[in-house]
């Protein structure tokens, strides 16, 4: 069994929004930009849950996957929900794994990309995001992978501690 690596935390984040916000509010805050990085593996099939597949949370998991890849719950709902507000490798497909360590690596390439879309990281919420816009550029950065001009290295197992864990570090000192 491979060790779970996390990828993005809300809770790196969450001093970063306006502290006077609810806590509610600023967990969605914090967790938006990877809410809208859900949204995108949830329209390519690659967010999954590691439940048994008899628990009844399944149906209420693929029913809110639905809603999240028809735009009807954001990302950042469901990783509320489901994920605590992280992002790790155990959260994704085999399929999309290696795109998401190398595009997630060090340094991250989703959060230029990112910023570039959301003008106040941390203070914009992901329904206030042109998550179209978004869509283009995750799928061009993949196009970019498959075709070896991304990442050329690709690594099986992610990196052990990443660009957001060292920021996350950096502000606790």
């Amino acid at each position: 069994m491979s060790k779970t690596i996390k990828f993005d935390d809300a809770k790196w984040h969450f001093n970063s929004t306006p502290d006077h916000l609810s806590e509610s509010e600023r967990w969605n805050l914090a967790a938006a930009h990877i809410g809208l990085f859900a949204r995108w593996l949830v329209r390519r099939d690659w967010l999954t849950m590691d439940i048994d597949k008899s628990d009844p949370m399944v149906a209420e998991f693929e029913r809110d996957v639905e809603a999240v890849g028809r735009g009807l719950m954001s990302g950042t709902e469901l990783l509320g929900r489901y994920f605590d507000y992280k992002l790790c490798n155990t959260d994704i497909e085999p399929a999309g794994l290696a795109f998401v360590t190398a595009y997630y690596g060090d340094p991250p390439k989703y959060y230029d990309d990112v910023t570039d879309v959301i003008e106040e990281m941390f203070e914009t919420s992901e329904d206030k995001v042109n998550f179209s816009h978004l869509e283009k550029i995750l799928n061009e950065r993949y196009r970019q992978y498959e075709n070896h001009t991304i990442a050329p290295e690709r690594p099986e197992e992610p990196p052990a501690s990443g660009y957001f864990q060292r920021l996350f570090d950096q502000f606790k000192r």
